[in-house]
């Protein structure tokens, strides 16, 4: 169950960045999903709503932007997986992010970020979804077909190896080790060297602990209780630098409350 967001508190986690001090973090900040600099002043303002929190403002201002289609698709989707509390309408929002990626992509292979987000976002779909309709709708493969793209263009793509790690982890969770090799070629050694990648990669990513840990209670259940919950207490190690970092932080928080 996600946890409910309350924004104010999540707000009070974090110091407003300035452009200066977003230019400065920016590699901490993007070692997740390899974005580049911004190189106009229009698209980097864009930036600093995303990371200051006003994320469908931030998604608006992308849109008119002719250099700003990857942040309006990631402000879209952290609005919808964090802040949007309606489940319908969270669904149609994976839906629909997921659609104008796939278009983007079409039009453009070279777009590692539009793939990134046809995973994550037909992921977040898929957990709201009866085993028998994603299977019906082809999401496990569709998942691991962007998945495989987004890393062929960005193999230092740290979000996605925690995606590719999230991906193996919950289908053994829900078919077993065996039928899960079996069926989609995946293993638990392989979800866990994602993982690590993943964290190794983007060292300060809170979302990389907190997934590596659900992770490995996907895989082995309460065995590695321990585990999961001494990665979660590493993900709150370092105060959060920017609104999505808080997001993770807050969350992780109370999840580990509840541990």
């Amino acid at each position: 169950m996600m946890t409910q967001v309350n924004l104010e508190e999540v707000k009070a986690l974090f110091t407003p960045l300035s452009e200066s001090r977003l230019i400065e973090l920016w590699p901490r900040l993007h070692a997740g999903d390899c974005e580049p600099l911004p190189q106009t002043p229009q698209l980097t303002a864009a930036w600093l709503l995303f990371h200051n929190g006003d994320f469908q403002r931030c998604a608006e201002v992308a849109n008119a932007l002719p250099d700003g289609q990857s942040l309006r698709l990631k402000a879209l989707a952290t609005y919808a997986h964090y802040l949007e509390t309606d489940s319908d309408q969270k669904v149609a929002l994976f839906k629909e992010i997921a659609s104008i990626s796939e278009q983007i992509v079409k039009n453009d292979p070279s777009q590692f970020n539009a793939y990134y987000q046809i995973a994550y976002n037909l992921g977040r779909y898929g957990q709201f979804i009866s085993v028998t309709k994603a299977l019906a709708e082809g999401i496990a493969g569709k998942i691991q077909t962007a998945l495989t793209a987004c890393l062929r263009l960005a193999p230092e793509h740290a979000d996605a190896h925690t995606a590719q790690g999230t991906y193996a982890a919950e289908i053994i969770g829900k078919l077993g080790k065996l039928a899960a090799k079996l069926t989609y070629a995946v293993s638990a050694d392989e979800a866990i060297e994602h993982y690590r990648k993943a964290v190794k990669l983007a060292p300060f990513s809170i979302s990389a602990k907190t997934e590596y840990a659900d992770g490995i209670i996907a895989l082995h259940g309460k065995k590695q209780l321990k585990q999961a919950v001494a990665m979660y207490q590493e993900a709150v190690a370092n105060p959060p630098a920017d609104a999505l970092e808080a997001l993770d932080y807050y969350i992780a928080q109370r999840e580990l409350a509840e541990a």
